[in-house]
């Protein structure tokens, strides 16, 4: 959701706008329910469309919390911790609750942990198929459930 406390892991600084990115694709996607996460309960709020949680992509237990609480989804996207870590345990909750069809994204991964997400890749059962998108700076992770 982006947390604006310098002193949390992540943050966008004091400029940014917590829950900017749900409220526009609440907007953009008019019969989407939208579901946020973060590390920042001061950041968490409730809206139209839209609903928001806490989660420590470090610790299993609350991913498994958040988890327990959504229902399947066409859509996931991580933009959240940005390590290797944090976001293959997201991946890992999120494989069960995409609906087939769906998609995940796995955003900003740097160059250095692009090696990380090959074998990753590698290591999805084949209901899925994955890419791995270059960009300028970094690279994006996407999943597909095909059954």
């Amino acid at each position: 959701m982006g947390t604006n406390n310098p002193l949390l892991a992540s943050t966008m600084g004091l400029s940014g706008s917590p829950g900017a990115s749900l409220r526009a694709f609440r907007d953009f996607c008019p019969n989407a329910q939208i579901y946020g996460a973060d590390f920042d309960r001061n950041i968490l709020f409730q809206d139209e469309r839209i609903a928001t949680f806490f989660v420590d992509q470090t610790r299993r237990a609350t991913l498994r919390d958040l988890f327990n609480q959504l229902p399947e989804m066409d859509m996931i996207i991580d933009d959240g911790l940005h390590s290797p870590y944090a976001n293959i345990q997201m991946l890992e909750f999120a494989l069960q609750k995409i609906k087939v069809g769906g998609t995940i994204v796995v955003e900003d991964i740097g160059n250095a942990s692009v090696p990380v997400w090959n074998v990753v890749q590698k290591l999805l059962p084949d209901r899925f198929k994955s890419t791995i998108v270059a960009s300028c700076n970094n690279h994006i992770f996407v999943v597909k459930r095909l059954a």
